[in-house]
This record gives structure tokens, sequence and C-alpha cells, in this order.
């Protein structure tokens, strides 16, 4: 019983620690201009996107690019849903290295993020967001939402419509 309950505490510990590592983590975002509103938390500063390091042709070049629960690489996703399969994933001809490529984007970038999406890491949309580096970026972390319901939740039309105005398009 005594070793049952030091496991517990130690669990309960290791919780703590972390519950306060993530709150530390989201006060720095705020002090980096971040706004909380109605379960949303936006930074300024589509789904998957690959980013072409060719020539944009001028008249069809897109005026913006919003992200939505998108992976940092395909690597990446290999070892958070096939773990097995970390040793051998250097045998993936589908990279698909969004981290690289979006530090070439120079256009307005929307990121939503459900901060509880159960298939793309949430921290996976903050390391795109970092990667960018310039300010015409913002981030928006829907703090209920999943991979495939962000969108319906309130708020989400909005940020994107806010989005569009702001950057006139």
């Amino acid at each position: 019983e005594e070793e049952e309950e030091e496991e517990e505490r130690e669990e309960e510990e290791e919780e703590e620690e972390e519950e306060e590592e993530e709150e530390k983590e989201e006060e720095k975002e705020e002090e980096e201009g971040s706004r909380e509103e109605e379960g949303t938390k936006e930074e300024d500063g589509g789904k998957e996107v690959e980013v072409e390091e060719e020539e944009v042709n001028e008249e069809r070049r897109p005026a913006c690019l919003i992200v939505e629960n998108t992976f940092t690489s395909i690597l990446d996703m290999i070892d958070e849903v096939f773990p097995l399969l970390t040793k051998v994933k250097f045998l993936s001809s589908n990279i698909f290295d969004s981290e690289k490529r979006i530090k070439l984007v120079d256009l307005p970038i929307l990121f939503i993020s459900g901060k509880m999406d159960e298939l793309v890491p949430h921290r996976m949309m903050k390391a795109l967001f970092h990667n960018v580096h310039h300010n015409k970026k913002h981030l928006v972390i829907f703090t209920k939402g999943y991979h495939m319901t962000v969108w319906q939740l309130k708020g989400y039309a909005e940020h994107i419509q806010k989005f569009l105005v702001d950057h006139r398009v």
C-alpha cells in the first residue's frame, strides 16, 4: 500500500510540474503579444500545404495562407503515429518538410490550432508559427479544439474573416 501511495504521489507531482510548465509557456506567449478570447488565444505577429521553392507566377500568387492543424513533417508524424517505424522512417519518400519550407513563405499567414488535437500535436503548429520570420503571422489557438472539429468552434469563422480583412484579401 505504501508503494502504491508513493507512486500516486509521484504521479501527482509530475502532473503538477507539467501543468506549471504549460502555464509558464502560456504566460510567455501572452507576454509576446497574445490575447485570450472565449476559448481561443491569438498571437499577432488550409490544411497541409506543400510550399514549393520555385518562383510563383505573380498573377496566380495567393494573397495569404491559412494553415490549420498541420504537421511539421511526415517524418515527425511517423514518430507520433507509428513509433515502431521510427528506425525505418528514412525509407519514406514523402517528407513534406513544412517546418523547413514555411520559412520561405513571405505571405501573411494565419495558423489555426486545436490544442486538444488528437492527431497532430499542438506543438507542431507552434513550431511552424515560430519558423516564420516576418510579422504578418497570426496564431489562433482553440483550447477545446480537436483535429476534425476546430472549424465548428465559436470564433473560428470570425478569426478567418478578420485575418482576410486585415490583409485586404
